[in-house]
């Protein structure tokens, strides 16, 4: 008799045991989906307001950091350099068809981004924000330049190298280029872009793929 009631006090404690952890679960589960139905309920202001601290920390990490960071349960999950400029008929973005190209600069930037930000919790789940830095504004007075002297076509293809010291470094292109990589290489050549450096820049004509 005595082996059955301990028997009977084991299988009763492990089952009150599982009883607990369930419950356990489930109160975690109710305060997680609490936690994040008050996330959620950030007002416009609010929204703003994250958005504008998160590109603070990226500016004062990386004042040339440009590009995308995505926030998703309140996390940071996402630092992706890009900048670009865009005109009427062609769009000039940073690239990586090459391979050669070290890209240090860029990658650089999103670990200093990185590491600035990722002690931050937001308090709204869901954020996508775009830095305008340094390399956004070296793009766009890129593209300004090229585009005042050159005729740049909508399937252009050319590639811009910049070395470590923000100078154009190489600019080539197919044989229909001929004429604008002169071009380009003509009025870019005394020009330094510092927060492009180690970069690439290419036509949407070359991302995308003919």
């Amino acid at each position: 008799m005595r082996w059955w009631v301990s028997f009977v006090a084991l299988m009763t404690s492990c089952c009150d045991t599982g009883e607990q952890v369930d419950v356990d679960a489930q109160e975690a589960g109710d305060h997680a989906d609490a936690d994040a139905e008050a996330s959620a309920a950030c007002t416009d202001a609010e929204v703003a307001a994250a958005e504008e601290e998160l590109r603070a920390l990226a500016s004062r990490a990386s004042g040339c950091f440009a590009g995308w960071i995505v926030v998703d349960d309140a996390h940071v999950m996402e630092v992706t350099f890009h900048a670009s400029y865009n005109s009427f008929g062609w769009w000039l973005s940073s690239c990586n068809v090459h391979p050669h190209t070290t890209w240090g600069n860029a990658i650089r930037m999103e670990l200093a981004v990185w590491e600035a930000i990722g002690p931050w919790r937001a308090p709204c789940p869901h954020l996508m924000v775009f830095v305008v830095g340094g390399a956004q504004t070296d793009v766009t007075t890129m593209g300004e330049e090229i585009g005042r002297t050159c005729d740049v076509p909508w399937d252009a293809y050319f590639v811009i190298e910049i070395d470590e010291d923000g100078r154009v470094s190489d600019v080539y292109g197919d044989r229909r280029a001929t004429e604008l990589v002169a071009c380009i290489q003509g009025v870019l050549s005394d020009d330094l872009f510092p927060c492009l450096a180690t970069t690439q820049l290419c036509p949407s004509y070359v991302i995308s793929g003919p």
